[in-house]
């Protein structure tokens, strides 16, 4: 972690796994993202989602939110802007 601390360039980390959580959270100068699960191997019968990332260049900013199986957003969140 202290690596991704030290580069300026470095904004966010993102991760998944099979679990039926998902979340965003900053970490001083960074923010740590967790996806749910998204497909239908592994354990668990939890709701599938997917979390998507939108980078806009100019001006720069990061957005983020979970989109369901079933077609609905949830957890939007503001990263940068």
């Amino acid at each position: 972690m202290n690596v991704l601390l030290s580069r300026h360039s470095v904004k966010a980390v993102f991760v998944g796994h099979n679990h039926g959580l998902d979340w965003c959270c900053p970490y001083k100068k960074l923010w740590l993202c967790f996806a749910r699960h998204t497909g239908y191997g592994g354990y668990g019968n939890w709701p599938r989602g997917a979390r998507i990332i939108e980078i806009t260049e100019q001006p720069f900013s990061i957005r983020s939110w979970i989109r369901m199986e079933e077609g609905y957003r949830h957890s939007d969140v503001v990263l940068f802007s």
